[in-house]
């Protein structure tokens, strides 16, 4: 009976070797991550004024990553509100405008967001009138 239980003890004593005291214990393994080049975007002109009586003020919006589509959300900065469209593939430039009727004081400052794979990436505008 003592050599079963000790041979027991020893083929246990050998698993919880082999399997790993980390795991054994609870402590989490990172998993892999994938592979993929963050995503990035710019925006030009990364300050501009606008005039009456439109206000209108134009970017041009660029795309880096390995993703095939993705989204685009600006805050305009004004009481407008935000705008998201989806759809854009690596590249560029893509075109956006918007016109400062809605209120607010100057200066308006804008936040763009991609997202999609490799993202979200952010950048900042500012727009004076």
């Amino acid at each position: 009976m003592f050599k079963k239980s000790l041979v027991i003890f020893f083929v246990g004593l050998m698993m919880f070797l082999a399997i790993g005291s980390k795991n054994v214990l609870g402590y989490p393994q990172t998993p892999p991550q994938p592979n993929y080049i963050p995503a990035e975007i710019s925006v030009s002109p990364s300050a501009q004024t606008v005039f009456s009586p439109q206000y209108r003020a134009v970017w041009n919006v660029y795309i880096e990553g390995e993703g095939s589509s993705y989204c685009i959300q600006v805050n305009w900065g004004d009481s407008c509100g935000t705008y998201k469209t989806c759809g854009y593939a690596p590249g560029g430039p893509y075109q956006f405008y918007h016109d400062f009727l809605c209120g607010g004081s100057s200066p308006f400052r804008q936040t763009w967001a991609l997202t999609g794979i490799g993202g979200p990436s952010y950048a900042t505008t500012t727009v004076y009138k």
